[in-house]
């Protein structure tokens, strides 16, 4: 059976404004065959279907390198809560075998310009491999661009031991050429350096205790957290290590200046570091996901330029998550994943008119949207009525 869903579809983009990861080009059309951008330029002719884009800003898909999307539908109710597992060492779970992909989450985050996310199983010391998927599809594997992205670690100080057992034991098993032990052999990949490990941290301490394991094993590390960069910023640089910044959105430290998280993305960027910003994961975060670009725009409004801003949520993300050859900019040969959109995407007023995945025009409609419908339907019904009434009222007196 084909799928529709995968069916793209071809088309040329006359008259947008592109943002690529190296700056905006103006009036300019995309021709779009089989899901690939084929071509970008002016004056472009083509047979396929033309879709005007009336000189509207078009972005590659938000990423969010942070997200529960598909793991959880309501926090407070088990039953639809599939973000964690019992148990320190789950490293042979991949969170795309729990998603589901008629979360209506997913509907809302889309409307917001994120049309990718990578999803983080948690609730354990090494939680499993995080799954990088499209916001678009009927199952999983529709919906799946890369199973296994990264090793997720939740740093514990009082398990370091664990953790060096864990991986030597491992590395052991490994050299021996053994098989039979699932944990290990799923982690083969990320010892070898082929897939890095997201270790979540929450102090100095903890950045400084990763970056030791890190190198005691010689492993690909992404450093994943807001609290105790700057203090270890010379480490982070001189090991060349990715920073993902889980929610600009939050409070300092009782010792820190009260701009102390809205400026990190600029000094992150000031220190040549590779960074990206997301939401944090959690049961509760969920509801905070489709508000990524704000948690960029107060980046942008204490100090971080547009540019930096925009690949913090698109190239950055796709090339720490290794999916950038097809995703993450606007660029030809790579997937048509991209919105359009009238206004900033940073701005709360601003309007995502239309968004493709992989070439497909997806339905922006949503639980948001539908819930807008009704309650506005009946607020106008309401009114007519009302002044039907005193309409009626003011002739009956007249009269």
């Amino acid at each position: 059976m084909i799928s529709l869903v995968l069916i793209a579809q071809n088309f040329l983009l006359k008259n947008v404004n592109v943002f690529t990861s190296n700056g905006k080009i103006d009036s300019v059309d995309i021709l779009v065959e089989n899901g690939t951008i084929k071509k970008i330029g002016k004056n472009l002719k083509s047979e396929y279907r033309i879709i005007d884009g009336n000189y509207y800003d078009v972005y590659p898909s938000f990423i969010n390198t942070i997200s529960s999307v598909g793991l959880v539908e309501i926090s407070a109710v088990r039953a639809t809560n599939d973000l964690s597992e019992i148990g320190d060492f789950n490293a042979f779970l991949k969170s795309y075998n729990a998603i589901n992909p008629s979360s209506a989450h997913m509907g809302v985050i889309r409307s917001n310009g994120i049309l990718i996310v990578n999803t983080i199983p948690r609730g354990s010391l090494i939680s499993g491999f995080s799954s990088v998927i499209k916001l678009n599809g009927r199952t999983q594997e529709e919906m799946l661009i890369k199973g296994k992205s990264a090793l997720n670690i939740f740093w514990d100080m009082k398990k370091i031991s664990k953790i060096y057992e864990f991986f030597t034991n491992a590395k052991s098993y490994i050299l021996s050429n053994s098989s039979g032990n699932l944990i290990y052999d799923e982690i083969k990949d990320v010892l070898d350096g082929k897939i890095p490990i997201f270790i979540h941290v929450d102090s100095d301490d903890e950045i400084l205790s990763a970056i030791e394991f890190s190198r005691s094993f010689n492993l690909k590390i992404v450093i994943v957290g807001i609290y105790g960069i700057r203090k270890t910023i010379e480490y982070i640089k001189n090991y060349n290590i990715p920073v993902i910044l889980n929610g600009i959105h939050r409070l300092p430290k009782e010792d820190e200046p009260y701009d102390d998280i809205f400026t990190l993305p600029k000094f992150l960027k000031d220190n040549g570091i590779n960074f990206c910003i997301s939401t944090n994961s959690n049961a509760f975060s969920i509801f905070d996901e489709k508000n990524l670009p704000y948690h960029v725009s107060s980046a942008i409004a204490f100090g971080l330029d547009k540019q930096t801003a925009i690949n913090s949520i698109t190239i950055n993300c796709a090339k720490i998550l290794n999916i950038d050859e097809k995703y993450g900019s606007i660029e030809e040969g790579k997937s048509a994943t991209f919105f359009i959109v009238e206004g900033d995407p940073f701005d709360f007023k601003s309007k995502i008119i239309k968004a493709f995945v992989n070439g497909f025009e997806i339905n922006l409609k949503n639980k948001h949207t539908e819930l807008f419908e009704k309650y506005n339907f009946w607020f106008i019904y309401k009114l007519t009525s009302f002044r039907k009434t005193i309409i009626n009222l003011i002739f009956r007196i007249n009269k």
